[in-house]
């Protein structure tokens, strides 16, 4: 999905794409955004009716528990797709929350975040967190306790792999790129 966004928005920024798919794309920016949204809770009452049966009378039909393991993936997908596509040729009033630094910051260690988060929440789930249970302490300090975990542990690690491991490996393609163009692109002039 991810792909295909990017593939879509490349090809909607080439100067021969006619400006009107450009503003009716702005236009329907929030409509998008909405059916995301929409979406998104939608998908969220049904996995919450996969966990806890015949919650909601909706997803009571066969056909959404029967096949819901192959299916949920992609509408998930399609629906942040959704939400980016908005984000994308929206407005700069629904750009603007995403565009806030903290955000920003985190998006750039975002593969690190992405590799890495599941083995140390593991870690704390299966380590910290039994012991925290074992000594009888409340939902909300466990709950804290893991917050606590992710902002000391898990975003300082996968930050510091970010900059140890991520940049010099793009710095290093940056360089066999230039190599293999013969200095000839804009990268190079950096």
């Amino acid at each position: 999905m991810g792909m295909l966004l990017s593939l879509c928005f490349v090809y909607a920024k080439q100067p021969s794409v006619s400006s009107r798919i450009l503003a009716v794309l702005h236009k329907l920016s929030p409509w998008l955004w909405g059916t995301g949204l929409l979406c998104l809770f939608a998908l969220v009452l049904w996995s919450y009716d996969l966990r806890f049966a015949n919650t909601w009378p909706l997803f009571s039909n066969p056909l959404f528990y029967t096949y819901s393991y192959l299916v949920i993936e992609l509408c998930l997908s399609l629906a942040f797709g959704l939400c980016l596509f908005a984000l994308l040729f929206g407005s700069n009033c629904l750009k603007k929350p995403f565009e806030w630094s903290p955000l920003r910051r985190v998006g750039m260690i975002s593969y690190s975040l992405y590799m890495w988060h599941l083995p140390f929440i593991f870690l704390f789930a299966n380590v910290i967190n039994y012991n925290i249970r074992r000594q009888g302490w409340g939902l909300l300090v466990q709950y804290g306790a893991f917050w606590c975990w992710v902002l000391i542990v898990v975003l300082p690690v996968s930050t510091m792999l970010y900059h140890w491991i991520e940049k010099p490996g793009m710095r290093l393609g940056e360089l066999i790129i230039c190599k293999l163009e013969g200095n000839k692109s804009n990268r190079c002039n950096r």
